[in-house]
């Protein structure tokens, strides 16, 4: 469905009597070395004001952040640099890593925090149960394993299945929509991101370019750029075909915001690279962020 379509769609709904529609609009993004104790003061400000530019920009009604090393400058973050934005309610993970690599559920909607773990293969996961009049839905946050074995990644891919297509909708009684908001740390070509596709998940972005869907910059030791896409947004089939609420076709993509990038010659190439932390030179992240958005259809009882 096309976005023209999709609008379409929605002005009729909103115009009916007995449906008003909205949209949720959402965000995943590797905030890159969000902690304390590496840095000076000043730099952590910069960096907090940095963060904040970022996803005032993105104006999103619920975050999904990794590796949030520091809960208490994420709450700084959201308290006192995002409170005009109206964020009501944030769930760190349960992670116990040496870096203190956490991910983070923020949100303007209330939602109640279902589960905190980190299993193999990853750096923190959290899932939140969201419940409005248009009934359930389940966001889960995930940060994967940065240099993980096959065997840890294929792990990791069967704990979110299990979380996912178990448990959930035996919590529930019923097929239940979730979206997946994952820095996976590894692409759609990795047998374990196949097992995801495989298991039931739909890939959102499965129609972009390899140029247009990274979202993650670095280079090898040779110095050699690799452009990934290690960031994901997967649906389940219930948010394919939900009646009330419903992924935008084509809204996910990486948002490569203008004052987030810059132009550097590396290897003789010239690459759009994202300004991203270096040494002591705090930049944005060497992630972009990916945005999507799901469409909601409000019953009106007809009695209003």
């Amino acid at each position: 469905m096309s976005r023209v379509l999709v609008s379409l769609v929605l002005l009729a709904l909103a115009s009916s009597p007995l449906l008003a529609a909205h949209e949720i609009s959402l965000v995943l993004w590797n905030v890159e070395t969000l902690r304390e104790g590496r840095f000076l003061p000043e730099q952590i400000r910069a960096k907090l004001k940095n963060d904040a530019k970022v996803l005032k920009a993105l104006d999103a009604d619920i975050l999904g952040l990794s590796e949030v090393e520091s809960p208490a400058l994420l709450d700084k973050l959201i308290r006192r640099k995002l409170h005009k934005l109206g964020y009501i309610q944030v769930a760190v993970g349960d992670a116990d890593t040496p870096e203190g690599f956490d991910v983070a559920l923020v949100s303007r909607l209330p939602f109640e925090t279902v589960l905190r773990e980190m299993p193999k293969g990853s750096r923190g996961l959290v899932l939140g149960r969201f419940e409005d009049t248009a009934g359930i839905f389940y966001v889960l946050v995930v940060h994967g394993e940065e240099g993980a074995t096959p065997d840890h990644q294929a792990a990791l891919a069967k704990r979110l299945r299990t979380i996912v297509f178990d448990e959930i909708p035996s919590r529930e009684g019923q097929d239940t929509p979730v979206i997946l908001l994952g820095d996976l740390e590894f692409t759609p070509q990795a047998p374990a991101f196949q097992a995801l596709i495989s298991a039931g998940f739909i890939d959102t972005m499965s129609r972009l370019a390899p140029d247009i869907r990274w979202t993650h910059a670095f280079t090898d030791t040779t110095s050699k750029p690799h452009l990934v896409a290690f960031d994901h947004v997967l649906i389940t089939p219930a948010l394919a075909r939900g009646k009330t609420r419903h992924w935008v076709e084509g809204s996910s993509r990486a948002r490569r915001l203008t004052f987030m990038r810059r132009t550097r010659k590396i290897s003789g190439q010239k690459i759009s690279w994202p300004i991203d932390d270096r040494g002591r030179d705090l930049g944005f992240s060497d992630h972009f962020p990916i945005m999507a958005r799901l469409w909601v259809v409000d019953p009106v009882p007809t009695g209003e």
